[in-house]
């Protein structure tokens, strides 16, 4: 696809620049994709629903988004605009600045297979199977790049779509060589509750009292705050918190401790416990919007997320299990 000479184009963006811009309105947008039926809207949605920030990409990743933007399953996107510029024009400007072709080559298409987005992208869907649009195609086992990936051991539920999806929303975030993954959990944050207006977070995380983590890294209570400032609350938000019924080391110190923090910058927040006949013991982490729609994503603890430690984070996306999360927690 080309642009309209008419069309203008930013000059000397940068590639983390532009595709920044594009994500965001790809993300804002997805509702424009998401309604349409057939294999192009499922594999579109799902790798909007994959892109992560611009600093967990490399060049060759990027430019492998700008090319969906310009022929492949960003390309229903091409000619809209935020505002500013079109989505082609941003994608054009920052190949054109960095003197780098349009299109991909065989071998640098290769070296995507260890990508995070390689089950996702259009060029990959006759790779990956026939479906052609869940993950840009079915991701089967046998191609799978990761050597523990979780489909070797979980392909079993590749005949229901849902539960491929999950699979694909799940990120992996820590390690030695790697970034504590605090901003990597916020991120997905923001993208899954992006313009949500929440009315009752729900937290089931046991060990929200802990300021400290299991590798003694503090930061518990700066990480709900910032938590929550991810969900868009401000100091005039009028929220419930709901916590653990059932959490641990919660002396009557720990609860006056994380109240007064949140006090200072949330001061409207109403702290109490939810109320099930059922114990959890995972960290879900949950948001029951104004017209009482549950929404929410996994991970670890939030005193976690400065540690090295390896997690695993994802989209609670799967219909049958919010409605069953809506029925324990009523």
């Amino acid at each position: 696809m080309a642009l309209n000479s008419s069309d203008r184009r930013p000059t000397g963006i940068s590639f983390a620049d532009a595709y920044s811009a594009i994500r965001e309105w790809y993300q804002a947008n997805i509702q424009l994709v998401e309604a349409r039926p057939g294999d192009y809207a499922r594999g579109s949605t799902a790798l909007i629903r994959a892109l992560p920030s611009a600093a967990e990409l490399s060049t060759l990743e990027l430019r492998a988004v700008f090319a969906e933007v310009i022929s492949g399953y960003l390309e229903w996107g091409y000619h809209q605009s935020d505002g500013r510029f079109k989505m082609g024009a941003y994608a054009h400007a920052a190949l054109d600045a960095a003197d780098l072709p349009h299109n991909l080559t065989d071998a640098e298409r290769g070296r995507l297979t260890t990508s995070r987005l390689w089950p996702f992208l259009f060029f990959n869907r006759a790779r990956t199977g026939s479906g052609g649009g869940t993950l840009g195609g079915l991701l089967l086992a046998s191609n799978c790049p990761i050597p523990d990936c979780p489909v070797r051991n979980a392909w079993v539920v590749a005949s229901r779509p849902d539960a491929t999806v999950v699979l694909g929303l799940m990120t992996l975030g820590g390690g030695r060589d790697a970034k504590p993954p605090k901003e990597r959990f916020l991120d997905l944050v923001r993208r899954v509750h992006k313009g949500v207006c929440a009315r009752e977070v729900i937290l089931t995380d046991p060990y929200i009292y802990s300021d400290v983590g299991e590798d003694r890294t503090t930061g518990g209570y700066e990480n709900l705050i910032g938590y929550l400032h991810a969900l868009n609350l401000h100091q005039n938000s009028e929220v419930v918190l709901k916590l653990n019924p059932s959490p641990r080391h919660a002396s009557a110190a720990a609860k006056d401790l994380l109240a007064r923090s949140l006090k200072r910058t949330f001061p409207k927040t109403k702290v109490t416990q939810f109320s099930s006949t059922s114990r959890f013991h995972d960290r879900l982490y949950l948001v029951r919007d104004t017209g009482g729609q549950l929404s929410g994503v996994f991970g670890p603890s939030l005193n976690g997320l400065d540690s090295e430690s390896v997690v695993l984070m994802g989209e609670l996306e799967e219909k049958d299990t919010l409605r069953r999360l809506r029925a324990l927690l009523n």
